[in-house]
Protein backbone atom coordinates (compact mmCIF):
# COMPACT_ATOMS: atom_id res chain seq x y z
CA UNK A 1 0.00 0.00 0.00
CA UNK A 2 2.84 2.33 0.76
CA UNK A 3 6.21 2.91 -0.82
CA UNK A 4 9.49 4.12 0.61
CA UNK A 5 11.49 6.59 -1.42
CA UNK A 6 14.31 9.09 -0.94
CA UNK A 7 14.35 12.45 0.79
CA UNK A 8 11.18 13.58 -0.92
CA UNK A 9 7.89 11.91 -0.02
CA UNK A 10 8.73 9.00 2.27
CA UNK A 11 5.29 7.40 2.23
CA UNK A 12 2.39 7.66 -0.19
CA UNK A 13 -1.14 6.35 -0.26
CA UNK A 14 -2.28 4.62 -3.39
CA UNK A 15 -3.69 7.91 -4.68
CA UNK A 16 -0.54 9.82 -3.70
CA UNK A 17 -2.47 12.22 -1.49
CA UNK A 18 -0.75 11.40 1.82
CA UNK A 19 2.94 12.22 2.00
CA UNK A 20 5.48 12.30 4.85
CA UNK A 21 8.39 14.70 4.53
CA UNK A 22 10.83 16.79 6.50
CA UNK A 23 9.76 20.25 7.50
CA UNK A 24 11.59 23.22 6.02
CA UNK A 25 11.88 26.84 7.07
CA UNK A 26 8.96 27.59 4.77
CA UNK A 27 6.70 25.39 6.89
CA UNK A 28 7.13 27.48 10.06
CA UNK A 29 3.79 29.26 9.90
CA UNK A 30 1.93 26.12 8.84
CA UNK A 31 3.40 24.10 11.73
CA UNK A 32 2.50 26.87 14.17
CA UNK A 33 -1.04 26.92 12.81
CA UNK A 34 -1.29 23.13 13.08
CA UNK A 35 0.00 22.82 16.68
CA UNK A 36 -1.43 26.00 18.18
CA UNK A 37 -4.74 26.39 16.35
CA UNK A 38 -5.79 23.08 14.78
CA UNK A 39 -4.73 20.83 17.68
CA UNK A 40 -4.54 23.51 20.38
CA UNK A 41 -1.67 21.62 21.98
CA UNK A 42 0.57 24.64 22.46
CA UNK A 43 0.34 28.33 23.02
CA UNK A 44 1.83 30.45 20.25
CA UNK A 45 4.27 32.04 22.69
CA UNK A 46 5.60 28.60 23.75
CA UNK A 47 6.07 27.59 20.13
CA UNK A 48 7.92 30.79 19.30
CA UNK A 49 10.12 30.56 22.41
CA UNK A 50 11.17 27.06 21.43
CA UNK A 51 12.52 28.22 18.08
CA UNK A 52 14.20 31.27 19.55
CA UNK A 53 15.98 29.08 22.14
CA UNK A 54 16.60 26.05 19.91
CA UNK A 55 19.63 24.36 21.45
CA UNK A 56 20.75 22.18 18.55
CA UNK A 57 20.48 22.07 14.76
CA UNK A 58 19.82 18.32 15.00
CA UNK A 59 16.13 18.76 15.73
CA UNK A 60 13.95 17.34 12.99
CA UNK A 61 10.27 17.78 12.32
CA UNK A 62 8.46 15.35 10.07
CA UNK A 63 5.19 16.44 8.54
CA UNK A 64 2.37 14.32 7.17
CA UNK A 65 0.60 16.23 4.43
CA UNK A 66 -2.45 15.64 2.31
CA UNK A 67 -2.97 17.99 -0.61
CA UNK A 68 -0.44 20.42 0.97
CA UNK A 69 -2.38 20.49 4.25
CA UNK A 70 -0.55 19.33 7.37
CA UNK A 71 -2.46 16.46 8.99
CA UNK A 72 0.36 15.03 11.11
CA UNK A 73 3.54 16.18 12.84
CA UNK A 74 6.30 14.67 14.96
CA UNK A 75 9.50 16.09 16.44
CA UNK A 76 12.67 13.93 16.32
CA UNK A 77 15.67 14.50 18.53
CA UNK A 78 18.96 12.77 17.72
CA UNK A 79 21.42 12.31 20.55
CA UNK A 80 24.48 10.21 21.33
CA UNK A 81 24.23 8.08 24.46
CA UNK A 82 27.13 6.74 26.49
CA UNK A 83 26.96 2.97 26.99
CA UNK A 84 30.01 1.97 29.01
CA UNK A 85 32.92 1.81 26.60
CA UNK A 86 30.59 2.42 23.66
CA UNK A 87 28.65 5.40 22.38
CA UNK A 88 25.45 4.80 20.43
CA UNK A 89 23.34 7.13 18.30
CA UNK A 90 19.71 7.31 19.40
CA UNK A 91 16.56 9.07 18.30
CA UNK A 92 13.73 10.08 20.62
CA UNK A 93 10.51 11.39 19.17
CA UNK A 94 7.70 13.27 20.81
CA UNK A 95 3.94 12.88 20.46
CA UNK A 96 2.50 11.74 17.15
CA UNK A 97 0.36 14.78 16.43
CA UNK A 98 -2.44 13.76 14.10
CA UNK A 99 -5.76 15.36 13.32
CA UNK A 100 -8.59 13.31 14.87
CA UNK A 101 -9.80 11.99 11.52
CA UNK A 102 -6.28 10.71 10.71
CA UNK A 103 -5.67 8.77 13.92
CA UNK A 104 -5.71 5.38 12.21
CA UNK A 105 -3.30 2.63 11.25
CA UNK A 106 -2.55 4.08 7.80
CA UNK A 107 -1.46 7.50 9.04
CA UNK A 108 0.35 6.04 12.06
CA UNK A 109 2.36 3.62 9.93
CA UNK A 110 3.16 6.42 7.51
CA UNK A 111 4.68 8.42 10.37
CA UNK A 112 6.56 5.40 11.74
CA UNK A 113 8.05 4.55 8.34
CA UNK A 114 9.17 8.16 7.96
CA UNK A 115 10.78 8.08 11.41
CA UNK A 116 12.61 4.82 10.66
CA UNK A 117 13.78 6.08 7.28
CA UNK A 118 15.19 9.27 8.76
CA UNK A 119 16.85 7.34 11.60
CA UNK A 120 18.54 4.93 9.18
CA UNK A 121 19.92 7.81 7.15
CA UNK A 122 21.64 9.09 10.31
CA UNK A 123 22.93 5.59 11.24
CA UNK A 124 20.82 5.62 14.39
CA UNK A 125 20.71 2.31 16.25
CA UNK A 126 17.86 2.93 18.69
CA UNK A 127 14.56 4.81 18.42
CA UNK A 128 12.57 5.61 21.57
CA UNK A 129 9.40 7.41 22.60
CA UNK A 130 7.16 7.58 25.64
CA UNK A 131 4.30 5.14 25.14
CA UNK A 132 1.75 7.60 26.53
CA UNK A 133 2.79 10.21 23.94
CA UNK A 134 2.49 7.99 20.89
CA UNK A 135 -0.46 5.79 21.77
CA UNK A 136 -2.85 8.69 22.51
CA UNK A 137 -5.15 6.20 24.20
CA UNK A 138 -5.40 4.05 21.05
CA UNK A 139 -4.46 0.32 20.95
CA UNK A 140 -1.06 -0.56 19.52
CA UNK A 141 -2.27 -3.64 17.65
CA UNK A 142 -1.79 -1.91 14.29
CA UNK A 143 1.84 -1.02 15.01
CA UNK A 144 4.58 -2.96 13.17
CA UNK A 145 5.69 -6.07 15.08
CA UNK A 146 9.34 -4.98 15.31
CA UNK A 147 8.31 -2.12 17.61
CA UNK A 148 8.20 -3.27 21.22
CA UNK A 149 7.29 -1.82 24.59
CA UNK A 150 9.81 -1.60 27.43
CA UNK A 151 9.69 -0.59 31.09
CA UNK A 152 11.21 2.79 30.27
CA UNK A 153 11.90 5.50 32.81
CA UNK A 154 11.75 4.39 36.44
CA UNK A 155 10.84 6.88 39.16
CA UNK A 156 9.72 6.96 42.76
CA UNK A 157 6.77 8.87 44.14
CA UNK A 158 6.58 9.63 47.84
CA UNK A 159 5.47 12.07 50.48
CA UNK A 160 8.32 14.54 51.16
CA UNK A 161 7.81 14.00 54.92
CA UNK A 162 8.46 10.27 54.43
CA UNK A 163 11.76 10.92 52.65
CA UNK A 164 12.89 13.27 55.42
CA UNK A 165 12.00 10.61 58.00
CA UNK A 166 13.97 7.92 56.16
CA UNK A 167 17.01 10.20 55.86
CA UNK A 168 16.85 10.90 59.59
CA UNK A 169 16.62 7.18 60.39
CA UNK A 170 19.67 6.49 58.22
CA UNK A 171 21.65 9.16 60.05
CA UNK A 172 20.63 7.90 63.50
CA UNK A 173 21.59 4.33 62.60
CA UNK A 174 25.10 5.42 61.67
CA UNK A 175 28.11 5.37 63.95
CA UNK A 176 29.02 8.25 66.24
CA UNK A 177 31.77 9.29 63.83
CA UNK A 178 29.32 9.24 60.92
CA UNK A 179 26.80 11.37 62.81
CA UNK A 180 29.50 13.86 63.75
CA UNK A 181 30.62 14.10 60.12
CA UNK A 182 27.00 14.56 59.05
CA UNK A 183 26.49 17.50 61.44
CA UNK A 184 29.72 19.17 60.33
CA UNK A 185 28.88 18.64 56.66
CA UNK A 186 25.41 20.13 57.08
CA UNK A 187 26.89 23.18 58.79
CA UNK A 188 29.37 23.80 55.97
CA UNK A 189 27.16 22.94 52.97
CA UNK A 190 25.21 25.82 51.49
CA UNK A 191 22.17 25.25 49.26
CA UNK A 192 21.37 28.10 46.88
CA UNK A 193 19.75 28.77 43.50
CA UNK A 194 21.74 28.15 40.35
CA UNK A 195 23.56 31.05 38.68
CA UNK A 196 24.75 31.04 35.10
CA UNK A 197 28.35 31.21 36.26
CA UNK A 198 27.83 27.79 37.91
CA UNK A 199 27.28 26.00 34.59
CA UNK A 200 30.88 24.71 34.14
CA UNK A 201 30.70 23.07 37.58
CA UNK A 202 27.46 21.28 36.67
CA UNK A 203 28.96 20.11 33.40
CA UNK A 204 31.99 18.73 35.23
CA UNK A 205 29.86 16.74 37.69
CA UNK A 206 27.73 15.30 34.89
CA UNK A 207 30.69 14.36 32.71
CA UNK A 208 32.41 12.54 35.57
CA UNK A 209 29.59 9.98 35.37
CA UNK A 210 29.04 10.17 31.62
CA UNK A 211 32.58 8.99 30.89
CA UNK A 212 31.84 5.35 31.74
CA UNK A 213 28.14 5.32 32.61
CA UNK A 214 25.13 3.80 30.92
CA UNK A 215 22.35 5.89 29.43
CA UNK A 216 23.96 9.32 29.88
CA UNK A 217 23.09 11.60 26.99
CA UNK A 218 26.03 13.44 25.49
CA UNK A 219 25.43 17.16 26.00
CA UNK A 220 27.28 19.82 24.08
CA UNK A 221 27.92 23.20 25.63
CA UNK A 222 25.08 24.70 23.56
CA UNK A 223 22.71 22.03 24.83
CA UNK A 224 23.78 22.75 28.40
CA UNK A 225 23.11 26.45 27.82
CA UNK A 226 19.62 25.69 26.53
CA UNK A 227 18.84 23.42 29.48
CA UNK A 228 20.12 26.02 31.94
CA UNK A 229 17.85 28.66 30.41
CA UNK A 230 15.01 26.24 31.06
CA UNK A 231 11.37 27.19 31.31
CA UNK A 232 9.40 29.22 33.87
CA UNK A 233 8.42 25.97 35.62
CA UNK A 234 12.01 24.73 35.91
CA UNK A 235 14.57 25.82 38.47
CA UNK A 236 17.94 24.49 39.66
CA UNK A 237 19.47 24.30 43.12
CA UNK A 238 23.14 23.64 43.84
CA UNK A 239 24.96 22.38 46.92
CA UNK A 240 28.17 24.28 47.71
CA UNK A 241 30.83 22.77 49.99
CA UNK A 242 32.65 25.43 52.06
CA UNK A 243 34.82 23.10 54.15
CA UNK A 244 38.31 24.51 54.42
CA UNK A 245 40.07 21.16 54.79
CA UNK A 246 39.06 20.15 51.24
CA UNK A 247 41.72 22.38 49.64
CA UNK A 248 39.00 24.04 47.61
CA UNK A 249 40.35 26.34 44.94
CA UNK A 250 37.01 27.70 43.72
CA UNK A 251 36.10 31.08 45.09
CA UNK A 252 33.04 30.88 47.27
CA UNK A 253 33.27 27.13 47.73
CA UNK A 254 32.94 24.13 45.46
CA UNK A 255 29.70 23.06 43.81
CA UNK A 256 29.42 19.34 44.55
CA UNK A 257 25.79 18.52 43.67
CA UNK A 258 22.82 19.92 41.79
CA UNK A 259 19.12 19.19 41.35
CA UNK A 260 16.68 20.20 38.63
CA UNK A 261 13.07 20.68 39.70
CA UNK A 262 10.11 20.98 37.36
CA UNK A 263 6.49 21.11 38.46
CA UNK A 264 7.49 20.12 42.02
CA UNK A 265 9.25 16.98 40.71
CA UNK A 266 12.98 16.27 40.67
CA UNK A 267 13.81 15.52 37.03
CA UNK A 268 17.58 15.26 37.52
CA UNK A 269 19.84 15.10 40.57
CA UNK A 270 23.55 14.29 40.61
CA UNK A 271 26.27 14.68 43.21
CA UNK A 272 29.99 14.02 43.30
CA UNK A 273 30.77 10.55 44.64
CA UNK A 274 33.16 12.03 47.21
CA UNK A 275 30.45 14.34 48.59
CA UNK A 276 27.51 12.01 49.22
CA UNK A 277 26.52 13.92 52.36
CA UNK A 278 26.16 17.15 50.42
CA UNK A 279 23.84 15.39 47.99
CA UNK A 280 21.83 14.15 50.97
CA UNK A 281 21.54 17.70 52.34
CA UNK A 282 20.32 18.85 48.94
CA UNK A 283 17.63 16.16 48.85
CA UNK A 284 16.56 17.05 52.40
CA UNK A 285 16.30 20.72 51.43
CA UNK A 286 14.11 19.91 48.43
CA UNK A 287 11.79 17.81 50.59
CA UNK A 288 11.64 20.49 53.30
CA UNK A 289 10.71 23.09 50.69
CA UNK A 290 7.98 20.79 49.37
CA UNK A 291 6.57 20.36 52.89
CA UNK A 292 6.56 24.13 53.39
CA UNK A 293 4.61 24.61 50.14
CA UNK A 294 2.14 21.85 51.11
CA UNK A 295 3.11 19.68 48.15
CA UNK A 296 1.49 16.28 48.86
CA UNK A 297 3.89 14.07 46.87
CA UNK A 298 7.02 14.47 44.81
CA UNK A 299 8.62 12.33 42.13
CA UNK A 300 12.34 11.67 41.92
CA UNK A 301 14.67 9.45 39.87
CA UNK A 302 15.01 5.82 40.92
CA UNK A 303 18.79 6.25 40.84
CA UNK A 304 20.62 9.37 42.01
CA UNK A 305 24.33 9.20 41.08
CA UNK A 306 26.61 10.03 43.97
CA UNK A 307 23.88 9.65 46.57
CA UNK A 308 23.06 6.02 47.21
CA UNK A 309 19.46 6.86 48.05
CA UNK A 310 17.73 3.96 46.30
CA UNK A 311 16.84 2.16 49.53
CA UNK A 312 15.80 5.42 51.21
CA UNK A 313 13.52 6.41 48.34
CA UNK A 314 12.09 2.90 47.99
CA UNK A 315 11.22 2.80 51.69
CA UNK A 316 9.70 6.27 51.60
CA UNK A 317 7.72 5.44 48.46
CA UNK A 318 5.88 2.69 50.32
CA UNK A 319 4.12 5.41 52.29
CA UNK A 320 2.18 6.34 49.16
CA UNK A 321 -1.06 4.38 49.07
CA UNK A 322 -0.57 2.86 45.66
CA UNK A 323 -0.18 -0.64 44.34
CA UNK A 324 3.23 0.17 42.89
CA UNK A 325 5.08 3.14 44.41
CA UNK A 326 7.90 2.67 41.90
CA UNK A 327 6.50 4.47 38.85
CA UNK A 328 7.21 3.21 35.37
CA UNK A 329 6.76 5.28 32.26
CA UNK A 330 6.68 2.64 29.49
CA UNK A 331 8.42 3.37 26.22
CA UNK A 332 8.01 2.20 22.65
CA UNK A 333 11.32 1.10 21.11
CA UNK A 334 12.60 0.16 17.67
CA UNK A 335 16.02 -1.10 16.56
CA UNK A 336 16.36 -0.27 12.84
CA UNK A 337 19.38 -2.57 12.40
CA UNK A 338 20.45 -5.18 14.94
CA UNK A 339 23.73 -5.69 13.09
CA UNK A 340 24.62 -2.00 13.40
CA UNK A 341 23.58 -2.00 17.07
CA UNK A 342 25.90 -4.92 17.87
CA UNK A 343 28.81 -3.25 16.04
CA UNK A 344 28.30 -0.07 18.06
CA UNK A 345 28.09 -2.05 21.31
CA UNK A 346 31.24 -3.98 20.39
CA UNK A 347 33.73 -2.16 22.68
CA UNK A 348 31.50 -2.61 25.74
CA UNK A 349 30.61 -6.24 24.99
CA UNK A 350 34.29 -7.03 24.47
CA UNK A 351 35.19 -5.32 27.76
CA UNK A 352 32.70 -7.48 29.68
CA UNK A 353 34.05 -10.65 28.06
CA UNK A 354 37.68 -9.77 28.75
CA UNK A 355 36.91 -8.67 32.33
CA UNK A 356 36.32 -12.31 33.32
CA UNK A 357 39.45 -13.50 31.56
CA UNK A 358 37.67 -14.70 28.44
CA UNK A 359 39.67 -15.78 25.43
CA UNK A 360 40.19 -13.88 22.23
CA UNK A 361 37.01 -15.13 20.60
CA UNK A 362 33.50 -16.05 21.73
CA UNK A 363 30.32 -17.00 19.93
CA UNK A 364 26.71 -17.03 21.07
CA UNK A 365 23.80 -18.05 18.88
CA UNK A 366 20.16 -17.07 19.04
CA UNK A 367 16.92 -18.13 17.40
CA UNK A 368 16.04 -20.76 14.87
CA UNK A 369 15.13 -20.98 11.21
CA UNK A 370 15.32 -17.85 9.07
CA UNK A 371 15.69 -15.54 12.09
CA UNK A 372 18.69 -17.33 13.59
CA UNK A 373 21.92 -15.37 14.09
CA UNK A 374 25.28 -15.58 15.83
CA UNK A 375 26.88 -12.94 18.05
CA UNK A 376 30.64 -13.15 17.46
CA UNK A 377 33.21 -11.45 19.70
CA UNK A 378 36.82 -10.99 18.62
CA UNK A 379 39.70 -8.61 19.19
CA UNK A 380 38.22 -6.38 16.48
CA UNK A 381 34.89 -6.00 18.29
CA UNK A 382 31.48 -7.62 17.90
CA UNK A 383 29.35 -8.53 14.92
CA UNK A 384 26.09 -10.29 14.17
CA UNK A 385 25.96 -12.92 11.43
CA UNK A 386 23.08 -14.93 10.05
CA UNK A 387 23.12 -18.66 10.79
CA UNK A 388 22.15 -21.14 13.49
CA UNK A 389 25.15 -23.48 13.61
CA UNK A 390 26.40 -22.16 16.98
CA UNK A 391 26.59 -24.91 19.62
CA UNK A 392 26.04 -22.39 22.41
CA UNK A 393 22.81 -20.55 21.72
CA UNK A 394 19.93 -18.81 23.45
CA UNK A 395 16.27 -19.69 23.03
CA UNK A 396 13.83 -16.81 23.44
CA UNK A 397 11.46 -14.56 21.54
CA UNK A 398 12.76 -11.82 19.28
CA UNK A 399 11.52 -9.14 21.68
CA UNK A 400 13.45 -10.67 24.58
CA UNK A 401 16.57 -10.84 22.41
CA UNK A 402 16.30 -7.14 21.54
CA UNK A 403 15.68 -6.22 25.20
CA UNK A 404 18.87 -8.08 26.15
CA UNK A 405 20.87 -6.20 23.52
CA UNK A 406 19.67 -2.74 24.56
CA UNK A 407 20.20 -3.42 28.28
CA UNK A 408 16.51 -3.20 29.17
CA UNK A 409 16.56 -6.79 30.50
CA UNK A 410 19.35 -8.74 32.18
CA UNK A 411 20.05 -12.39 31.36
CA UNK A 412 19.81 -13.42 35.03
CA UNK A 413 16.30 -11.96 35.32
CA UNK A 414 15.28 -13.46 31.97
CA UNK A 415 16.44 -16.93 33.07
CA UNK A 416 14.69 -16.58 36.44
CA UNK A 417 11.38 -15.59 34.83
CA UNK A 418 11.54 -18.31 32.13
CA UNK A 419 11.82 -15.76 29.34
CA UNK A 420 15.16 -17.19 28.27
CA UNK A 421 16.69 -20.65 27.91
CA UNK A 422 20.21 -21.76 27.05
CA UNK A 423 21.24 -24.79 25.03
CA UNK A 424 24.35 -25.38 27.16
CA UNK A 425 25.77 -24.22 30.52
CA UNK A 426 28.42 -22.33 28.55
CA UNK A 427 25.72 -20.40 26.69
CA UNK A 428 24.04 -19.48 29.98
CA UNK A 429 27.33 -18.28 31.47
CA UNK A 430 28.19 -16.20 28.39
CA UNK A 431 24.73 -14.63 28.34
CA UNK A 432 25.00 -13.62 32.02
CA UNK A 433 28.40 -12.05 31.33
CA UNK A 434 27.33 -10.13 28.21
CA UNK A 435 23.90 -9.03 29.45
CA UNK A 436 24.21 -8.11 33.17
CA UNK A 437 21.99 -5.90 35.28
CA UNK A 438 23.05 -2.35 34.40
CA UNK A 439 22.72 0.90 36.39
CA UNK A 440 21.08 2.71 33.48
CA UNK A 441 20.72 6.45 33.96
CA UNK A 442 17.44 8.03 32.90
CA UNK A 443 16.98 11.78 33.05
CA UNK A 444 13.76 13.58 32.26
CA UNK A 445 15.50 16.96 32.07
CA UNK A 446 16.52 16.64 28.42
CA UNK A 447 12.97 15.68 27.45
CA UNK A 448 11.12 18.25 29.51
CA UNK A 449 11.37 21.01 26.91
CA UNK A 450 10.29 19.01 23.84
CA UNK A 451 7.23 20.35 22.04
Amino acid sequence: MGVVSGLGPIYDLADGSLRAMRATSGDYSAVEQFLCVDLRRLRATDFQDHFENAETPLDYRLLLKRHEQIVGHVLLRFRDVRWGQSRIATCRFGPLDLLPEYRNSVATNAMLQAIERTARERRTVLIRADLADVSQGEPLSHWPTHWLTTAGLGRFESHPQAILAELEIRTENGSTLKRREYVQSRRETHIRPFRQIDLPALMKIYRSYEAAGFGFLHRTEDQWQALARGTPKTHILVAVDHRRNRRIKQRGGQIVAYAVIRDNNIVEMIGMASHALATEHLLARLCADAVERNVPTIQLPAWIPGGGFHEVCAAAARSVKAANPSLKQPEIVCVPSEKLLVRRLGPELLRRWQAIGGGKDAELGWGSGDRACRLILSEKGAKLQAGSDAADRLICSHQVWVRLLIGELSASVAFATDLLEASTPAARHLAEVLFPQLPVWHSAWDHSIDI
